[in-house]
């Protein structure tokens, strides 16, 4: 597919990226157009829809609107037609295609911090198997999801990591990720790419991780101090807790690069967070990888703290779209709606709610239920303008 950045609207985007999206059904079974159930769906979930149920209501009630700008040659599709093409469609090319679109609407990636981490489809699930895992790209910068790849049965977020990446267009950017996907791999694939990386470092590197810890878990703060020349505090109170996080860099790291001769490895990151909450208290350090020698302490914390902007996003999918309550089971479908879903929060999330001139600061909750209600708002989420 030749590029077409910035030249189509959001939905227009979409249609045309989805429209080469294979159709798994038989020729004799295609009374409804592909993509015609695909466009339906993501202005469903736009306004709230959470079951294929809700989503033949939503169509079934906004035929006519939905007739400017989809085909429908026979009508609005079952709810049973909805949740058996879900099922059907191979989630790897679903995926693929969610990815094309952001890069068709999104700038570059370029100089921003990408997030990746897991999250359980825990509704997903019955008694004959295990919840559907999904590995997610975040961009911490424009709060936009990237990309998503499902963990094969019996098999973990590490395995996801390399097809993740694979959709992405990195280069320039910054990837961070948990201890998990602390591998000597993923760091060669990201430095492969262009990238570089801030991977925090546990037990699952046992030898380096015990190394780092030992060069620098008996120094209190004014040490670490004196050692690496200076830090970077942060001081947040909020809801009756104080916490005062610090950031240290060091690039002199020749030993330990030489004794584990991890790809790339350019600086080690140190966090330290100090927590008070009425009586109770807490510290806790923790070390980062860095391949990025030129990283400054802002640079860091931004990574560090960006990282949980992920966790954020995955908030999002539980409390406003109830995903780990949905009972969405069959087949492949979990994982093409949870596909669906992102393509429906990038959607919302880029749109400002405006009255009588002014922008209104609102929630993702209170813009969907605005898309229910106002046609000229639900245009200007799926097209970028008043049509």
């Amino acid at each position: 597919m030749s590029e077409q950045k910035n030249a189509f609207g959001p939905t227009e985007a979409l249609i045309y990226v989805f429209t080469e999206l294979k159709d798994p059904r038989l020729d004799r079974c295609k009374k409804h157009k592909l993509i015609d159930i695909v466009v339906i769906s993501v202005c469903a979930i736009v306004c709230g829809g959470r079951t294929w149920e809700d989503i033949e209501y939503f169509a079934q009630a906004r035929e006519g609107w939905l007739r400017t700008f989809l085909d429908l040659p026979n009508g609005i599709p079952s709810h049973d037609t909805l949740n058996r093409v879900f099922s059907l469609i191979d989630t790897d090319a679903f995926s693929k295609c969610f990815s094309q679109w952001v890069a068709m609407i999104s700038d570059s990636l370029e100089g921003k911090i990408i997030g990746i981490d897991g999250k359980s489809l825990r509704g997903a699930i019955d008694s004959a198997s295990s919840p559907v895992h999904l590995v997610n790209a975040f961009c911490l910068d424009n709060k936009t999801i990237l990309a998503q790849c499902a963990v094969e049965d019996k098999s973990n977020e590490i395995t996801a990591m390399p097809k993740i990446l694979a959709m992405l267009s990195i280069k320039g950017s910054t990837i961070t990720a948990d201890a998990m996907h602390t591998q000597r791999d993923t760091a060669e694939l990201i430095l492969a790419k262009g990238a570089d990386y801030v991977m925090a470092l546990k037990g699952n590197q046992g030898n380096l991780n015990s190394d780092v810890a030992l060069s620098f878990d008996g120094a209190s703060p004014e040490v670490l101090d004196l050692r690496l020349g200076k830090r970077l505090t942060t001081v947040d109170n909020d809801h009756g807790r104080l916490e005062e996080r610090s950031y240290w860099l060091t690039t002199d790291i020749d030993e330990l690069v030489g004794h584990h001769k991890w790809p790339g490895l350019k600086a080690i990151g140190i966090t330290e967070t100090q927590m008070e909450k009425g009586d109770s208290k807490s510290c806790e350090r923790r070390y980062f990888l860095l391949s990025n020698e030129k990283a400054t302490h802002q640079d860091f914390a931004t990574a560090v703290r960006g990282h949980w902007g992920i966790e954020a996003m995955h908030w999002t999918l539980d409390q406003t779209m109830r995903e780990d309550d949905s009972r969405i089971r069959q087949g492949n479908s979990p994982r093409n709606f949870s596909a669906t879903r992102k393509i429906a929060m990038n959607l919302i999330k880029d749109t400002e709610l405006v009255f009588n001139g002014k922008v209104k600061k609102a929630s993702m909750a209170s813009k969907m239920r605005v898309a229910g209600w106002d046609t000229d708002f639900m245009l200007k989420v799926l097209f970028g303008k008043k049509t």
